[in-house]
Formats: C-alpha cells, sequence, structure tokens
C-alpha cells in the first residue's frame, strides 16, 4: 500500500485580504509514480466580475508557461454564484477538462463558486490536475494513493474510507463520517458506495451522489469538506480541516407567547464571516451577542433567515456540532481532577470511539504544548490560577479540533498579562497552515482591540430592546462608520444604544447595498 505525502512549502496570505472575490487554484502535477503539488499563480487569484470571455482583455488566470500553448481563463459572472471557465488554447492536441465535462476550444464551462472545481489538460500523455477553490488550500498536506492498484490486489475487493484509523483511507476530518464509504471494482471500473449520511453531502464532479457513483478517470470527489482527484488510477487527497467560512443572511430572532407582545432580540444580521479570522463581538450588555452566537452554535432557533458553514445550511445534527467548540466564560472544571485528566475527559465524550486512545493522548500532549500547559499536566485544576484555567478550558475544546470556536469573555478576571498571552494563541490558532480556526470572540476589553481580523458590533435599542447588527468591518473602519474620533468607545456604545437602528440602516447602505449593486 503506497503512500506519499508533501506540502505546497508556501507562505499563508493575509487574513484581512482575503475577499469573496478569491479563487485559490492549486497545480497537482505528476504520473503514476510521483506527486508534486504547489499553488499556482500566487495562491489565490482575484476574480473579476465578467459577463463572459473577451479577447479584448488579458485572461485572468493563464498557464502558457507550463503547457505551451494552454490558456485557460477563469472568471466570474456578474451574480458572483457562478466561474466560468473557458478553453482558450492555441493547440489542437491539449484537451481541457473541467470536473471531467470535455471543454472545446472557446467553449465555456459554468461551475459553482461556493463548490470545489478540478480542471485537468493533457497533451501527448502529459497532464497537469488544477483545483480551484473559494477556500485556500494553500499549504494543506497532500497524500496521494494507488487506488486502483489496491482495489486489483485487495483480498476483500474494496477500499475503505472514513475517519477511523481501521480504514484504509483514513481522514481526520469531521465532516466525513466513522465509516464514510467504500471504493470497490466492478468490471474494470471504479465505485464510491456510501455507508453513511453527511450533512453537508457527497459530490462528484458536482453532482450530489446519491447511494453509489461510478468514479471515471479525471474526477474530483468531494465528501463533506475533504476533496479527491482521482487521475490515472492515483488518488489524490487533502484532508481540510481548517477554518470555515460563516455566511448568515437577514437572520431574525424573536420570542414572545402567542397573542402577546413580541420582542425582537435580533433584527436583519447579514454578513460573511472568512475562514480562519479571529472577529470581536463587541456591544452593549444585553444587545444580543450570545444570542447570535447560540443561533449560530443552533442552541437556539432562529425566526427566519440563514446561516450557512462553508455554504452549506447549518442543522443541529452531530457533523455539525462536531465542526464547532464553546468556550463558556464561567469556570466549568472540576478541581479534583488533573489537568490532563480534564482534557482526556472532554476528549472520549465528544470524539467518541473514532480515533484511538493512543491518538488522543498525542492529540493532549500537543496541545498542551500549544497551550503552554505542559508543566501543569499533572497539577490539579484547583491549584491553577485564572489564566492557566482558561487555557485549560480552551483546551478541552482545541483537543476535539473544531473549524468554528466561539470563547464567551475569555479575558474576564484576567491580568493583563495573562489576556495577553490567551490572545497570542488565539491569534496563532487562526493562523495556523495546517489546522487553522475560525474564531468569535465575545469581549469588552479593549486592550487587543486593533489586533482582531474583524469586529462584529451589535447595539440595543433604549426604546423596545431590539438588537442590531450597527457594523461589521475592520476594527479601524469602526470609527469612521460611527462618525466618531479614533478610539472614542465610549461614544460608539452611547450610539449603540440611542441610535442603533440608524447605525445598523448606515451599515446596510454601506456595505450590503453597495455590494448588491455590485452585482448587478
Amino acid at each position: 500500500m503506497k503512500k506519499s505525502m508533501y506540502g505546497t512549502g508556501t507562505e499563508t496570505t493575509d487574513l484581512r485580504e482575503k475577499e469573496k472575490d478569491f479563487i485559490s487554484f492549486i497545480i497537482i502535477n505528476g504520473g503514476d509514480d510521483f506527486h508534486q503539488a504547489y499553488p499556482f499563480v500566487n495562491k489565490r487569484i482575484y476574480i473579476k466580475t465578467y459577463e463572459g470571455p473577451s479577447t479584448d482583455d488579458e485572461p485572468y488566470i493563464s498557464i502558457k508557461d507550463y503547457f505551451k500553448g494552454t490558456q485557460i481563463v477563469v472568471f466570474q459572472y456578474v451574480e458572483k454564484s457562478l466561474v466560468g471557465v473557458c478553453n482558450q488554447s492555441e493547440d489542437g492536441n491539449i484537451r481541457v477538462y473541467v470536473n471531467n465535462q470535455i471543454v472545446k476550444k472557446d467553449e465555456v464551462v459554468k461551475v459553482s463558486r461556493d463548490q470545489d472545481f478540478y480542471i485537468y489538460i493533457n497533451k501527448n500523455d502529459e497532464s497537469c490536475c488544477i483545483l480551484g477553490s473559494s477556500r485556500d488550500y494553500s499549504n494543506r498536506d497532500w497524500e496521494s494513493y494507488s487506488l486502483y492498484q489496491n482495489l486489483e490486489n485487495s483480498k476483500s475487493g474494496f477500499v475503505r474510507i472514513g475517519r477511523s484509523e481501521e480504514n484504509e483511507i483514513c481522514i481526520d476530518n469531521h465532516t466525513v463520517s466513522r465509516e464514510h464509504g467504500y471504493f470497490q471494482l466492478n468490471q474494470g471500473k471504479v465505485y464510491f458506495y456510501e455507508r453513511a449520511e453527511n450533512p453537508i453531502g457527497n459530490k462528484l464532479n458536482g453532482k450530489s451522489i446519491e447511494k453509489f457513483c461510478e468514479v471515471p478517470d479525471r474526477s474530483l470527489l468531494l465528501l463533506g469538506t475533504a476533496a479527491f482527484i482521482y487521475v490515472n488510477g492515483i488518488l489524490l487527497y487533502s484532508p481540510f480541516n481548517n477554518g470555515c467560512e460563516l455566511s448568515i443572511t437577514k437572520l431574525n430572532k424573536i420570542v414572545g407567547a402567542p397573542f402577546k407582545k413580541k420582542k425582537t432580540l435580533l433584527k436583519d444580521v447579514t454578513m460573511t464571516i472568512p475562514g480562519n479570522s479571529l472577529v470581536a463581538v463587541m456591544g452593549p450588555a444585553g444587545a444580543g451577542k450570545s444570542t447570535l452566537i447560540d443561533l449560530i452554535r443552533q442552541n437556539e432557533r432562529k425566526t427566519s433567515g440563514s446561516i450557512q458553514l462553508n455554504g452549506c445550511e447549518i442543522k443541529q445534527t452531530p457533523g455539525f456540532q462536531r465542526c464547532m467548540g464553546y468556550v463558556h466564560q464561567n469556570n466549568l472544571l472540576r478541581d479534583q481532577l488533573t489537568v490532563y485528566e480534564t482534557i482526556n475527559y472532554y476528549a472520549k465524550l465528544r470524539i467518541g470511539d473514532s480515533v484511538s486512545s493512543t491518538k488522543i493522548e498525542d492529540r493532549i500532549e500537543k496541545t498542551l504544548e500549544r497551550m503552554n500547559m505542559l508543566n501543569h499536566k499533572e497539577s490539579k485544576i484547583a491549584v491553577l490560577s485564572g489564566g492557566q484555567k482558561k487555557k485549560v478550558a480552551i483546551a478541552c475544546e482545541l483537543v476535539c479540533d473544531p473549524q468554528v470556536l466561539f470563547l464567551d469573555e475569555p479575558a474576564s478576571g484576567l491580568d493583563p498579562a495573562s489576556e495577553e498571552e490567551i490572545m497570542t494563541i488565539l491569534k496563532e490558532l487562526t493562523r495556523d497552515k495546517k489546522r487553522g480556526k475560525t474564531i468569535l470572540v465575545i469581549t469588552h476589553s479593549l486592550l487587543h482591540f486593533d489586533e482582531f481580523d474583524k469586529v462584529i458590533f451589535i447595539g440595543k435599542s433604549e426604546k423596545d430592546d431590539t438588537g442590531y447588527l450597527c457594523y461589521y468591518g475592520s476594527p479601524k473602519g469602526i470609527f469612521a462608520h460611527f462618525k466618531v474620533d479614533e478610539n472614542s468607545f465610549v461614544e460608539i456604545y452611547e450610539h449603540a444604544v440611542k441610535m442603533p437602528d440608524v447605525s445598523a440602516n448606515a451599515y446596510i447602505k454601506q456595505y450590503i447595498e453597495k455590494e448588491e449593486q455590485e452585482r448587478k
């Protein structure tokens, strides 16, 4: 059973520069025995809004230097939900496929920008694979598995895939089930069979899989958020387990008994939080900060609107629950247990038997090292300081490897040095090249305000207690939005209580309506 692992070997991009109009491209190049992966054209490409390709304009994606005479143009349609891939290659011997569909010269194939897509180029038995995605695949570790050969040599006749280490292909990804499915040969053709339902879904070349499907050569298979390219009998895959993008659209939460006056806790909240970003959730007491987090976590039911995780509507299912972690403001740890016992208890409770005890122990060691708590491994919770207890609480969630992490007032009761340490750890978590997190922090602390990637500011009307999204954007932009002097936080909080609807309408007009107009 032959496997090889390799990475892209480049640095990640600045999180503040990641916007929705960027698409990542990874070239995967090689034959049966050797594979190499590396990012293509500075990792992330700005895709311009376009009604169609034009010969008068410069192509936005071109790989002429790699395959002589090859020119692939990738552009974005006006509605921004679709991406066009056009073959403008000059050499007639070059064959171009998009999601296994052949693309003739000057022909355009449309693909959803919310789904990964796959471009395969072949010329005289030389091939090139390009994976396109709105996610950032740079610095992913890729593996290769000789699927066809192993199926032929398999005594059982199949190759299993899933989270459990008992599978021939083990994917350490929470969107992949413990025993997700298996591959099997039938009359020389490779088939994939589902064994478990997936909340995010399984797709082959952009189409949903119903129980089973044939996997032809030059195919892109998506199992949850894990991508697999099947080419020349080889399965190339990256077990993507990184910070998820959160997309919230016109979210409302209204409470109240029937036939009585209702109360709007949150009104028309709309924003998109990029993956691998550190976000502050701020606002006056009782404005709806915790309500927003509870709605995303499915601890409360929304009245209307949409909450999506990587383009999929969040549901109250184990698959989505495994993707998210939550650190309470109050200490919920048991004083009589040691640090190691506490984290081990949480790991076994949350992960179950899908990960071996040896692997859990390895995770605990690495998590303790990341939290600078290895020296306190055998210490009782009762003897720890407030900052150390907070780090143990975070470690209990990290050992379960969530893609989205929520923290409620992590700096509460901590001295400045401990708060500085916690903030440093959180920043490192979002910038992790292999297992980065999307982190939302409910906070009233202003000590590290400028270090967040984004700020969510929620206001509360003193007239009817309605909660409004007054601002979502960069830390520096909040002062101009509220039209106050820099660092005038008191005035911002006053605005958020006295006239939050005015700030919310200004936000909608300035950011949301402007984006909609650009799409038109």
